[in-house]
């Protein structure tokens, strides 16, 4: 029975996902609120499992099975119906299918390759993590939809960001996980940041925004350190 309940939460981010695909053409708004919801029960279930002492190699291949679903194909789907599907077809063939596909590969990749390290999961994860790549997108749609900027709402901006969370899913890249945090403060500030721009979100505010900022950032901080790293030391 306490198997039953984090693989619950897991299944019912999966039904978040099947609504977002479902909405995703005619909705995209509530599309991208439905992957937060996703995302949110993919933050929770691990956390639910350690709780009841249920954790398991079923509950993780479950969880990475939905991963690919919840944060690899929705999020892709949804990148089509917005605004992809614009981008017309070559010789019969979307031309938008190629980004697409290898973001939808690169985010089975990145699960595949986390699965095969299990030791990898504390302080840094090796790649973003496959929500992460997929907020990259929904933020972004969300952003467009609270502000009304036009650049946001470019198809070549589309695409290259698919591109890029793609690319970085699978680059051998450490970025900082948050399973453990370095001090309270840390903490504070991580879950903050996120109940900020959720909060902002139940009140219509431009939450989605806050949110690509922060993704923006993370993404940035383990990019910068990368960049640190590889620098020769001055003397």
């Amino acid at each position: 029975m306490k198997l039953a309940i984090p693989a619950a939460v897991t299944l019912a981010g999966v039904f978040s996902a099947l609504l977002s695909m479902m909405w995703a053409a005619e909705h995209a708004y509530w599309a991208c609120n439905a992957l937060i919801a996703a995302a949110l029960c993919d933050m929770v279930d691990g956390r639910v499992a350690r709780m009841l002492d249920a954790r398991s190699s079923f509950g993780e291949q479950l969880d990475s099975l939905a991963d690919v679903i919840s944060f690899g194909v929705a999020p892709a789907w949804l990148a089509w119906a917005w605004r992809l599907d614009d981008l017309g077809r070559l010789a019969g063939v979307p031309v938008a299918l190629l980004p697409l596909a290898l973001f939808v590969g690169c985010s089975a990749v990145r699960l595949a390759l986390f699965n095969s390290r299990p030791d990898q999961g504390d302080a840094s994860f090796s790649g973003i993590p496959t929500p992460v790549a997929a907020l990259l997108v929904v933020t972004l749609v969300m952003a467009w939809h609270e502000t009304g900027w036009a650049l946001l709402g470019e198809p070549g901006l589309l695409v290259a960001l698919v591109l890029v969370a793609a690319g970085l899913m699978v680059v051998p890249i450490p970025f900082r996980s948050f399973k453990h945090f370095g001090s309270a403060r840390a903490r504070a500030v991580y879950f903050g940041s996120i109940g900020a721009g959720l909060l902002l979100l139940v009140f219509r505010l431009p939450g989605g925004a806050v949110l690509l900022v922060l993704m923006l950032v993370y993404v940035s901080e383990g990019l910068l350190g990368a960049i640190q790293r590889s620098a020769p030391e001055r003397r």
